[in-house]
């Protein structure tokens, strides 16, 4: 997303949710010469309700105003302020350039929720259900959330319902989809997190549901076929067709055959409610061949509905060199390709032609095979649409890896806030400048029509420098630490600490940060003994290494949801940051 800043001022509030944080951006917009650009990074520091504030932009010319949300504020660019007690405060930076004559070029505004020894809300709207077999009456269950949260139910049917756990009785036998949004609220009742899920649910007694498929066995040179329908509800009656003028009614036959030869079977299926009112019927057909050997040329198939559309897969028999397949599809169609789209659902008989010919192109055998071929409405896909990314640089300080969380059967599209777009899932983009960037990410799914099912977008600031890469990653891609004045790119944790005697800074990196399963944490510049320790909200240690030329590998899989600390400590000091656990 671009904003295009005016001479005139005028702010621009803006609501994120983030990590389960709702984020208030505010941005007062004007004309921008210079640079203005409010965002910042923050972190635990060195001290109990410590925190430490970097602002992203670095300018000469202009001025910092810090509110930290208790009340108090600061002027420069990097600060480390103690708050004075737990909390959840809004710390908000506001920069402002002048040019030489003391008039305003341009200025900024960026807020940001500071936790201080609370754990960062989170809303989960996910349930459970139970019940709805042969019943109307089904029971609701919400997963946990923060005091202060309040449920809305949508049963599906036009009523819903406000309590965690809900008990909702259907009027009708049916499907429904559910939702649930939660909202949770700090003690000023300001949300401080929400979500929402749906679910698809079945209530009462499942629809009835009547099947004319059948199996068919009989050895090769007898006129005797056995014939075995599909089980189906009770009361189901039984029509069969053996294709030579004979019928029979029984669930299971044994036919006689007068002559050998091929022979088109059906099989009609009905079933009735006590009332004899037929409640459902299916037909199938299959071709039998009884009688004499089986023909060198073998023209039998089966077949497959791919679920989410209407190409059906056909397989055929391997015969061998010189065989020609002929394929009608029974659409209208013809073809000798074993993948077809369908048109519309139905019934459809499809037929397939075999036939071999010898080196010198002698017709030796054919064969004809035919069956009915059932599509069945495409079963529809529910993507759920996530915009959220992760970006770290590669190579060198100018270019920046994006990785999309994904979500199946959606497109992408990327601003890189320089001009240039792409579709890559993933993809790998070298600015030209160095400098800040708003990046954003929009990913949209549409359905077989083309009809928009869902779309999300999501933005966020990255920042480029050149210089030559200092630390080389075993798989040849190079990592870029962070100084005191850069932003963090959203998905890595860089921390820095000042510069040492030796000219060189002690540098932490955690990628991917948030954390789901394992994290990848390289420190770089120690001096002497160095050791890197995680460890939870209460101050126990979690996770501890020494500190080598390679990276530290931690396994985070069996850690919940949540902020933790680490720490670096060697022979000049000690440097904090914190992880998130997803």
């Amino acid at each position: 997303m671009k904003t295009t800043l005016t001479p005139v001022s005028r702010k621009l509030h803006f609501v994120f949710p983030l990590a389960g944080i709702l984020l208030l951006y505010s941005l007062n917009a004007v004309a921008q010469p210079g640079n203005c650009t409010a965002h910042f990074n923050h972190g635990p520091s060195q001290g109990i309700y410590s925190e430490s504030f970097h602002a992203a932009s670095m300018n000469i010319a202009a001025t910092y105003d810090w509110d930290f949300g208790d009340g108090t504020s600061g002027i420069h660019p990097n600060v480390n302020h103690v708050y004075p007690g737990p909390g959840v405060y809004l710390a908000c930076l506001t920069i402002t350039v002048h040019d030489n004559t003391g008039a305003v070029l341009c200025t900024d505004t960026w807020c940001d929720s500071v936790h201080i020894g609370v754990p960062v809300p989170h809303c989960d709207a996910h349930f459970m259900h139970q019940g709805g077999f042969n019943s109307l009456t089904v029971g609701f269950h919400a997963a946990n959330n923060p005091p202060g949260t309040t449920y809305a139910w949508d049963f599906g049917d036009g009523a819903t319902g406000s309590q965690m756990n809900e008990t909702h009785v259907y009027n009708a036998p049916g499907t429904y989809n559910v939702c649930l949004t939660v909202n949770a609220h700090d003690s000023s009742g300001t949300v401080i997190c929400t979500d929402t899920w749906c679910d698809s649910i079945h209530a009462g007694p499942p629809a009835p549901h009547c099947d004319g498929h059948f199996m068919h066995q009989g050895n090769p040179g007898t006129l005797i076929v056995g014939f075995h329908a599909a089980n189906n509800p009770p009361g189901t009656t039984y029509a069969w067709d053996f294709g030579d003028g004979t019928t029979g009614s029984q669930m299971n036959e044994t036919h006689v055959y007068t002559a050998p030869g091929a022979y088109y079977v059906c099989l009609n299926v009905s079933a009735h409610d006590s009332t004899g009112a037929v409640i459902c019927t299916d037909s199938w057909c299959d071709s039998v061949h009884t009688g004499g050997q089986s023909p060198v040329c073998n023209a039998h198939f089966g077949h497959q509905q791919d679920p989410h559309s209407l190409n059906v897969f056909f397989g055929i028999p391997s015969i061998g060199i010189g065989t020609v397949y002929s394929w009608d599809y029974g659409d209208g169609t013809a073809g000798n390709s074993t993948v077809h789209f369908y048109p519309a659902p139905g019934v459809y008989y499809a037929c397939l032609t075999v036939t071999r010919s010898d080196t010198a192109g002698n017709v030796v055998c054919t064969d004809t095979w035919c069956d009915s071929v059932r599509v069945h409405l495409p079963a529809p896909i529910h993507p759920v649409c996530n915009a959220r990314f992760h970006a770290f640089r590669v190579g060198n300080d100018s270019t920046m890896q994006f990785i999309a969380w994904g979500s199946a059967h959606t497109t992408f599209a990327w601003d890189f806030g320089d001009g240039t777009t792409s579709t890559d899932p993933s993809p790998v983009h070298t600015y030209n400048s160095p400098g800040s960037y708003f990046v954003c990410l929009t990913v949209t799914a549409t359905d077989s029509t083309g009809a928009i099912i869902c779309t999300d977008s999501r933005c966020d600031s990255v920042r480029t420098r050149f210089r030559p890469p200092h630390w080389h990653h075993p798989h040849h891609q190079h990592f870029s630490p962070l100084s005191n004045d850069e932003t963090v790119a959203p998905g890595v944790e860089e921390r820095t600490m000042n510069i040492i005697p030796s000219g060189k800074e002690l540098s932490v990196m955690i990628y991917p940060n948030p954390v789901q399963d394992y994290a990848t944490i390289v420190v770089s510049n120690t001096s002497g003994n160095a050791l890197f320790r995680v460890t939870d909200l209460t101050g126990s240690i979690l996770f501890s290494s020494n500190v080598t030329d390679e990276p530290i590998s931690m396994d985070c899989s069996s850690l919940a949801t949540g902020i933790y600390f680490y720490t670096v400590q060697d022979n000049n000091g000690i440097l904090t940051g914190k992880m998130l656990v997803k």
